[in-house]
C-alpha cells in the first residue's frame, strides 16, 4: 500500500497539532493514576510524569542556587535545552490530562466515578 506525501503531511499536522498527553485507555483507566501517553516520550503512570517534572526543577533550582560564575550559567542553560528540553512537554501533557479528566466528571455517567476535581480554583 503506497502513502502519498500530501496524506503524509496530512498524518504529521494531526499528530504535532493534537495534546500533548491524554489518557492511554478513556475506557479502563484507575481515576486516581491512569496511565498516560506522552507525545514524543512513551506511556508513563500519571504520578511518574509528576515525579519527572518535579526531579527536573528540582535539580534546575539546587544547580542555579550553587552557580557561581557565568561557566556555572552556562552548564545551566545548555541542561535546559539539552536534558530537560522536555520539561515543558511533560508539563503539557500533564495539563491535557488533567483538562481530559475534568471533563470527564464533569460529563458524569459511570466513568467519571473517583475522579477527582482536577483544579483547586474555576477559571
Amino acid at each position: 500500500m503506497k502513502i502519498s506525501k500530501s496524506r503524509i503531511k496530512e498524518i504529521i499536522k494531526e499528530e504535532l497539532e493534537g495534546p500533548v498527553g491524554r489518557i492511554a485507555d478513556p475506557r479502563s483507566f484507575d481515576p486516581e493514576d491512569p496511565q498516560v501517553i506522552v507525545r514524543g516520550a512513551g506511556t508513563y503512570r500519571r504520578s511518574h510524569v509528576r515525579k519527572k517534572i518535579n526531579a527536573m526543577l528540582a535539580d534546575l533550582s539546587d544547580r542555579s542556587r550553587l552557580a557561581r560564575s557565568a561557566s556555572d550559567y552556562q552548564v545551566i542553560d545548555r541542561l535546559i535545552y539539552q536534558k530537560w528540553g522536555n520539561l515543558k512537554h511533560f508539563l503539557q501533557a500533564e495539563l491535557d490530562v488533567a483538562e481530559e479528566l475534568e471533563q470527564m466528571r464533569r460529563r458524569g455517567g459511570i466513568r467519571s466515578r473517583g475522579i477527582s476535581k482536577q483544579y483547586e480554583y474555576e477559571e
